[in-house]
């Protein structure tokens, strides 16, 4: 679901637990804890944060979609 929000460009909170290797913090999307509390903050970040908001998508637009598919399917490539 990560990489599809990224695609339609949408910004994106998740758990640290969830996605530290697909997220960088507050540049292409928040990581927040798994407490309800942490991630209700970090939604209302994102949605009253404009600068944030312009960043993380600024971010997102930039990434290379397909180089990142090939590096995802040459590690699954490795492990079978």
């Amino acid at each position: 679901a990560i990489m599809e929000a990224k695609i339609l460009k949408t910004p994106i909170v998740a758990t640290k637990a969830a996605a530290k290797e697909q997220i960088q913090h507050k540049i292409n999307g928040l990581l927040c804890d798994t407490t309800a509390i942490s991630i209700a903050n970090a939604i209302e970040k994102v949605l009253t944060d404009k600068e944030l908001l312009k960043k993380i998508t600024d971010a997102i637009s930039k990434e290379d979609f397909y180089k990142r598919n090939k590096e995802i399917l040459k590690k699954l490539d490795n492990i079978f």
